[in-house]
């Protein structure tokens, strides 16, 4: 991930640059740095858990944004603003699956889990 960054501020800050220019055009580079921003900063960002003393990655969790709104109502931003939610509720949301209950110790490995497979394959 720290590659990642490092491409997409080196892109951000030399927007002029040859490959740059190549592959995207006039019209949309002022769309595509702001979109490298905002990656960069999903990339640093992080989303609490409710009473665990723990964040998780915001790039990997909003990747489920819908899943949060059909469980919760609320935006991911409105949720970590309240505190985030509990182990059980982010795998829920992490599964694209309604809330059931489930043990949150069993949940908290789960989303560990969920968490460490992501950064395998990226």
């Amino acid at each position: 991930m720290d590659k990642l960054k490092e491409f997409l501020q080196w892109n951000i800050d030399h927007p002029h640059n040859v490959s740059f220019k190549n592959i995207v055009r006039y019209e949309d580079r002022g769309d595509t740095l702001k979109s490298m921003a905002r990656m960069i900063y999903m990339l640093e960002c992080k989303f609490p858990i409710l009473n665990a003393g723990v964040d998780i990655p915001w790039a990997i969790i909003e990747l489920h944004n819908k899943q949060a709104w059909a469980n919760h109502g609320q935006s991911l931003e409105r949720l970590a603003e309240r505190g985030g939610l509990g182990w059980g509720e982010a795998l829920a949301v992490l599964e694209d699956r309604k809330y059931k209950y489930i043990d949150e110790g069993v949940a908290r490995k789960q989303v560990l889990e969920i968490i460490a497979n992501f950064y395998k394959l990226n």
